[in-house]
């Protein structure tokens, strides 16, 4: 069997220092991908790189790699944007890349390594733990995720963010892509599709640099109603699963979807917060949950 190639999908929106950003810690892999497709979902003028932008990039580092620049002339949401880098891509592996999160050096090498040494193709998804940062202090890590201790998709979602997996093209052609109608929760729901096809693995390291930013959004009261929107559609897409599931799977499944609206509506200080907040706690109460009464 060849080496697999890797196809790089970076998304951007309105954030043109941090897309900088991520293409640079594309180009400083140990492995280059076979091709980066960045997909421009709408951005304003300002905020636009132009091709010579792009061009000075590749050339200050040498690389002889294709770049593929698409720019949607309206913004189509993230799923829409990732779905058409996707479509417009070649590798056999699948990386996805937020513009305002980056990757150490050894990321591509690491995921597709344990891709490659999967001679059965039992394994569709690596996925690497993940270094926070301040948007205000983009060098200074202040805490890592927890790894290795889930392994249920139903009890929560271990792969964590897109920008930090690698997944089989085929597998992700398998299941259909990202969910165009879904707003939010959409790797969560592609993860679970996926791992009903195929294994998911950690990589054993924390090679993604997910960037927490300090702003808060005027319009969360907006994105609590979409996170109820996209949980009511994930519960009808997988009712028959979750009716099959163990009760105390079921439960945490439950739970969790029930923290996601408070935690929405807790970052508005909406009094709609408690009926979320109680129910998380009825159904399967956890630490996590429960602080949410002093953090999010």
């Amino acid at each position: 069997m060849g080496n697999l190639s890797v196809s790089v999908i970076i998304t951007t929106k309105n954030r043109k220092d941090f897309v900088v950003r991520a293409i640079k810690s594309v180009f400083n892999q140990t492995l280059l991908p076979k091709e980066v497709i960045l997909v421009d979902d709408g951005s304003d003028s300002a905020h636009v790189l132009s091709d010579s932008d792009i061009y000075n990039m590749k050339k200050s580092y040498g690389l002889d790699i294709s770049i593929i620049y698409l720019k949607n002339l309206v913004s189509k949401g993230g799923n829409y944007s990732r779905n058409l880098g996707v479509t417009n891509s070649t590798g056999d592996i699948i990386m996805f890349l937020d513009d305002d999160d980056a990757w150490s050096n050894e990321k591509v090498a690491t995921q597709a390594g344990i891709l490659q040494q999967d001679v059965e193709n039992k394994i569709g998804l690596v996925y690497t733990g993940k270094k926070f940062v301040n948007s205000i202090d983009l060098d200074k890590v202040t805490r890592k995720s927890i790894e290795g201790k889930m392994s249920n998709i139903w009890s929560g979602n271990f792969p964590g963010s897109t920008s930090g997996v690698a997944l089989r093209r085929k597998i992700f052609d398998l299941v259909g892509g990202f969910d165009e109608k879904l707003n939010t929760l959409q790797d969560y729901d592609l993860w679970i599709r996926v791992i009903n096809e195929s294994r998911a693995v950690w990589d054993k390291k924390f090679n993604l640099i997910y960037t927490i930013h300090n702003s808060t959004n005027t319009q969360v009261s907006t994105n609590a109603l979409k996170h109820i929107k996209s949980i009511l559609r994930i519960q009808e897409k997988y009712k028959n699963e979750v009716n099959n599931l163990d009760i105390l799977v079921r439960r945490k499944f439950l739970s969790r979807l029930n923290h996601t609206i408070a935690r929405a509506y807790r970052r508005n200080n909406d009094p709609r917060f408690f009926k979320y907040y109680l129910k998380s706690l009825f159904l399967y109460p956890t630490l996590r949950t429960l602080v949410l009464v002093i953090y999010y």
